[in-house]
């Protein structure tokens, strides 16, 4: 970690830059410049045309909303809403000569009812952006609405580099209303119309796969409907033959190892996710099957059997302990570890920036903006981690904006994640083609 301020930032935030960006060198501020009485006032940003008012009250600094927006889950940001509450940091020889300042937000989400909602995030909590807010005061274009040219660049930065998270531009001394730039509205058009970044997103694809793609019986290899040699076991006993069949139970415990979401035959097709389920626990679990299949296949009466069938087996065959021995043993060879994306990702031999990732579980959201020759390219992507028998899928759809206009609106897209490479992501078209490292 940077030994930096830190500001949580919402991934639904007005404007979060997410991917590292090359950093010009500011010339440094003149000896005894106030950083904190220049960010103190009405600014909009040039690239969304939001508007943000940073006034100061005692020690700390309020980041409200200075006009109102959509999210993009389609929540209401209303004018005067607080966004941030900031507290300095370094207010001299901060990051590039500005101002490194640190404290909690808010962000505006839809709940489990679909009802817009504050949440009060603190920094470095948990599932969310954990950095440094940065402002830098620059020089810009003198225009009617900023007639000083006052402008500052917004960085800010969380496991790895600062970013920039857009350039601010002053229209007014405090808290004011804007009217020159008022919010775009769009118009309806007869011809088949564009899709807008605000369309909402489709549903999530679901994690279930078939169980027996990702199952092979009781054996090695890949997944197959094939019987294996260690499928049935069979036990004697009174003239009688007892040929018990422990394959369903085997099936689940390959689906457990690769942290699949199946539909459980021995408990009415219930549906299990293993997603979260360590080596142990699906042992366990298997070994509660095996014993039960036990019970299930031979009588009661049969007791030398049926010891034989829970325990090591016989001359000619095998017990359930010895399947559970098996794997307690030898298991570690076949478990499969879980994706865990969180973090930065770059393109291998490709100068774009790195895209950055969250996940909840098997959810995984990403943010990226483009590379030379396309400096306003913004991508996002949203999906669900899919595991697969010998790697997993993260399904989900992408957007893909230039220059403010979306030229990709909530297409699909599979990326592909194997654990024998686990720092590594292939991303197909339209995003890529490309594959992403882990730094």
């Amino acid at each position: 970690m940077f030994g930096w301020a830190r500001l949580a930032l919402p991934l639904s935030a007005a404007t979060v830059l997410v991917a590292a960006v090359s950093v010009p060198a500011f010339s440094a501020a003149p000896s005894g410049f106030d950083i904190n009485g220049y960010i103190v006032g009405s600014w909009r940003n040039v690239d969304n045309g939001h508007v943000y008012a940073i006034s100061r009250g005692g020690s700390a600094y309020e980041f409200r909303a200075g006009s109102a927006w959509k999210t993009a889950e389609g929540c209401e940001v209303t004018s005067g809403d607080l966004l941030f509450t900031l507290t300095p940091k370094q207010t001299e020889g901060g990051y590039l000569n500005g101002g490194d300042y640190v404290g909690p937000w808010r962000l505006l989400k839809k709940d489990a009812s679909g009802a817009c909602t504050w949440l009060a995030i603190a920094p470095g909590q948990s599932g969310y952006y954990e950095g440094t807010s940065g402002f830098v005061p620059t020089t810009g274009a003198k225009t009617a609405e900023n007639p000083d040219g006052q402008t500052m660049n917004w960085f800010c930065a969380y496991t790895g580099p600062y970013t920039q998270c857009g350039t601010l531009s002053r229209i007014g001394p405090g808290f004011v209303q804007p009217s020159a730039k008022p919010t775009p509205t769009t118009t309806a058009t007869p011809t088949t119309p564009t899709p807008t970044a605000k369309e909402p997103w489709p549903a999530l694809p679901d994690a279930l796969v078939a169980l027996d793609s990702v199952s092979n019986g009781c054996g090695g290899g890949d997944a197959s409907t094939e019987p294996k040699e260690f499928d049935t076991s069979t036990y004697y006993e009174g003239g009688e033959t007892f040929v018990v069949n422990f394959r369903d139970a085997c099936k689940i415990h390959d689906a457990g190892y690769s942290g699949a979401k199946v539909a459980d035959p021995f408990h009415g097709g219930a549906v299990v996710d293993y997603f979260t389920w360590t080596r142990p626990a699906v042992d366990a679990n298997f070994l509660e099957d095996i014993l039960r299949i036990c019970d299930l296949q031979v009588p009661s009466w049969a007791t030398r059997a049926l010891r034989e069938c829970k325990g090591t087996g016989a001359t000619t065959s095998i017990g359930a302990l010895s399947r559970y021995n098996f794997v307690d043993d030898a298991g570690w060879a076949f478990y499969k570890d879980r994706p865990h994306l969180r973090g930065l990702w770059r393109a291998r031999s490709h100068s774009d920036p790195s895209w950055a990732m969250v996940q909840d579980g098997r959810t995984v959201k990403a943010l990226w903006r483009g590379g030379r020759g396309h400096s306003t390219l913004r991508g996002e992507f949203r999906g669900t981690i899919v595991s697969r028998d010998n790697d997993s899928a993260i399904q989900g759809f992408v957007r893909i904006t230039e220059k403010g206009k979306p030229t990709i609106s909530n297409q699909p897209m599979t990326m592909t994640w194997n654990p024998k490479k686990p720092k590594q992501i292939k991303v197909p078209a339209p995003a890529g083609p490309l594959t992403l490292s882990k730094e």
